[in-house]
């Protein structure tokens, strides 16, 4: 679909997530946003928390997460975690 994110969650150990998302809801260190098409670039600390993606092609998805980078860019969001469930 074009107005929706691409959403990439990796860790050091392996790639978990590499889908479409409506929404995305991530834990910053300065508390939680949320991603939808078109936002603005940026870059962010993650904090420890729950990803949450909305629609898109899987449907609801939340991932536990802990540490590193936001970085949204041209409808893409990457998530980079130190851990992630």
């Amino acid at each position: 679909m074009p107005d929706q994110l691409q959403v990439r969650l990796v860790t050091p150990e392996r790639i978990l997530v590499d889908t479409t998302a409506d929404a995305v809801d991530l834990p910053s260190r300065s508390g939680y946003l949320e991603v939808l098409f078109g936002h603005a670039p940026l870059l962010a600390e993650l904090g420890a928390g729950e990803v949450r993606l909305h629609g898109g092609h899987a449907g609801e998805q939340r991932y536990n997460v802990n540490g590193q980078r936001i970085t949204v860019a041209m409808a893409v969001v990457k998530v980079a975690a130190s851990t992630a469930s």
